[in-house]
């Protein structure tokens, strides 16, 4: 992967990315906004979490600008993180509802 074109603000962060198969990502970030943050690739439009290209350039950021961009870095992950354990939370919740409905349907 690399990066072909990056724009930084205080508050966003965009660049486009090219990826491992050659083809090229938007990737947006804003640090303060999980929700905002964006890349053009099937993987974050499908999961909506911190893809291989938004990794990248984050750390790309953080190595650019450590000063500005670590703290940023942190909290994101720590938030992409959270985010994955509730979505495992409620794929077991609902995983444990669907293998009791049988049961359920014996007792009525």
């Amino acid at each position: 992967m690399q990066v072909l074109h990056k724009e930084v603000g205080s508050d966003y962060a965009m660049s486009v990315i090219e990826g491992d198969s050659g083809l090229e990502y938007t990737v947006i970030i804003e640090p303060d906004d999980y929700d905002a943050c964006n890349c053009g690739c099937p993987d974050h439009s499908y999961r909506h979490h911190l893809c291989k290209h938004l990794r990248f350039f984050l750390d790309y950021l953080c190595m650019i600008y450590p000063a500005m961009w670590i703290d940023h870095f942190r909290r994101l992950h720590e938030e992409d993180k959270w985010r994955k354990q509730q979505k495992r939370k409620e794929s077991d919740s609902s995983v444990d509802q669907e293998s009791q409905a049988p049961l359920r349907q014996s007792i009525l």
